[in-house]
């Protein structure tokens, strides 16, 4: 079987494919379509943008596809950036400069904040659509961790109080054991091992 990793994010795909290793499905990026162009993400909600995706790439393909949608949510800036976390600034630095501005002087113990994600996988042969959700629970820091092998998105600042270290100090796989898609990767994981069509 081969199944389509609906992103272009060089990071996720990294973390994707890692729970896939020993299963019999071939993998495949959108670098092997280099024409389709991405879907604007209209959902209102994590939810509706991960199942916007994994449809429309299933669609243009004729591949299951898996796709997904990912937030921080702030508690002391009543869930922002949330939904929008991926386009509230054009590049890495500036999303870091922005939830950093938007913290300052806010103290340690109400800095909280979760990662929420949902992983949509859509097989347009049967019309099967499967959801799974998954959350991790943390603090942004006061300043970013400064990492060589995770450069995107809130890694740098997201504090893990399990684990006792930022996402950016953590390998790939274990992020994967803490991550909110992670989390949801391994429910998807359990449903193709019994459900592909």
């Amino acid at each position: 079987m081969k199944l389509l990793l609906g992103t272009g994010n060089a990071g996720k795909i990294e973390e994707l494919r890692l729970p896939f290793a020993d299963l019999d499905i071939e993998l495949v990026t959108l670098k092997d379509f280099p024409d389709i162009i991405e879907p604007e993400e209209t959902g209102e909600t994590l939810l509706e943008n991960a199942v916007l995706k994994a449809q429309y790439y299933a669609e243009q393909t004729g591949l299951p596809t898996l796709a997904d949608d990912g937030g921080l949510f702030c508690d002391a800036l009543d869930g922002w950036p949330g939904v929008r976390s991926a386009r509230v600034a054009p590049t890495h630095e500036t999303k870091l400069a922005l939830i950093l501005k938007e913290l300052d002087g806010v103290e340690t113990s109400k800095r909280t904040a979760t990662f929420q994600g949902w992983l949509a996988y859509y097989d347009p042969r049967c019309k099967e659509l499967y959801a799974a959700y998954g959350s991790c629970s943390g603090h942004i820091t006061d300043e970013p961790y400064e990492s060589s092998h995770m450069k995107w998105g809130f890694n740098h600042v997201f504090y893990v109080d399990e684990a006792e270290k930022t996402f950016a100090e953590m390998s790939k796989s274990e992020k994967n054991s803490y991550s909110h898609r992670g989390k949801a990767l391994q429910k998807i994981i359990t449903y193709l091992e019994t459900t592909i069509c």
